[in-house]
Formats: C-alpha cells, structure tokens, sequence
C-alpha cells in the first residue's frame, strides 16, 4: 500500500487537504443559495424600476408587479426516476409591445399561477409575483429556457435576463445547501474513521 496511506500523519495531511479543497469546492457551487437562505428581507418592486436600475432593494426576496404575458414554456427533467416540471412565462411593463425584448421570466411549479395573473393582469394592468430573485453570480434563466422562447414565440431577449423564482423559498435553499455540505463532511470523517481503525 502507498506510504501516503500507511503513514499516520500522511494520512492526516491528506485527509484535511481533502477536506479543505472539498469543502471550498462545495460553498462556493452553493453559495447563491447560502445567501439567499440567510436573507431574511422583502421588498416590493415594479418590473419598471427593477429593469431600469437593477435590484437595490438590498434583499432578493421580492414581490414584483408587471404583466404577464399568455406565452408560456414547461421543461420536464427526469433524475433519478423522479420527474420535475417547470413552468415559465415573460414578465414584462405596462407599455410593451410585441417585438420588445425579453429581460425578466417567472418560474413555477404550476402553470395555474399564471393563468390566474393572466386573467387579473387585463383587468388591472398587471399583478404581483413574489419569489426569490436569483441574480446573483451565475444565476438567472438557463439557456435551454431561453432557446425554446425565442423557437417557440420568437422572442429577442436582452443581454441580461432577471428570473424571479416563485416555487422555492429561501428556507429550502439553505436546507439544500447544509445538507449537501453537511452530507460531504459526514462522508470524509466516516472515510477518515474507517481509514484508522
């Protein structure tokens, strides 16, 4: 067997590298949703504020008013037999008009919020999203999202595409984020137990 392997303090340099390097790896992949775990803010907001200066707000937590339009997308992805479907609809302002790009998209787990917010948006001029805004470092509409709008309604989309999540809180995420990183470490320690005794 290596030396590396059978040398207690080699071991225990390795193994804390290990842990380091991983632990490193994994808060920084989750930290998008370690932040918005930990904000505990609100604010409201309109689509024309939020598009015209960007989100100041100082929370991602936000309720939104804008129009919803009727076009509407799904994307069913299928992991481990368990199949999730994704619902996603343009946000847009009062005054637009067909042709005008794209640069905000809500998502659901249910395409009944957006009917509703389409059949009370022509009566009042818009309605109200609340969700998690994820805009932060890599976040946003994936591409795939994006594609099957512009092939499906022909959309242009800005270069840079807002995405309010309505379906998921910020308690969820930071529960994703402690047991993904909690589940990491319990593995290494169980690894490093198994590796001295």
């Amino acid at each position: 067997m290596n030396s590396a392997f059978t040398d207690p303090k080699k071991r225990k340099v390795i193994f804390w590298g290990l842990f380091l390097i991983l632990n490193i790896f994994f808060t920084g992949f989750l930290l998008p949703r370690i932040l918005h775990g930990m904000d505990t803010g609100k604010a409201e907001i309109s689509i024309e504020d939020l598009l015209k200066n960007g989100n100041q707000t100082g929370t991602s937590n936000l309720t939104v008013f804008g129009k919803v339009l009727d076009s509407e997308i799904s994307l069913t992805t299928k992991k481990r037999g368990s199949t999730t479907t994704k619902y996603f609809r343009p946000m847009v302002v009062s005054n637009y008009e067909s042709g005008d790009k794209i640069a905000f998209l809500l998502e659901s787990d249910s395409s009944i919020d957006f009917s509703v917010a389409s059949t009370l948006g022509q009566s009042f001029g818009g309605t109200t999203h609340s969700g998690i805004l994820r805009d932060f470092l890599w976040e946003g509409p994936r591409s795939d999202v994006v594609e099957e709008f512009k092939n499906l309604y022909g959309f242009g989309f800005s270069e840079k595409v807002f995405l309010l999540d309505l379906s998921t809180g910020r308690i969820s995420d930071f529960l994703l984020a402690v047991t993904v990183i909690g589940f990491i470490n319990l593995f290494l320690f169980g690894l490093y137990y198994l590796m001295n005794s």
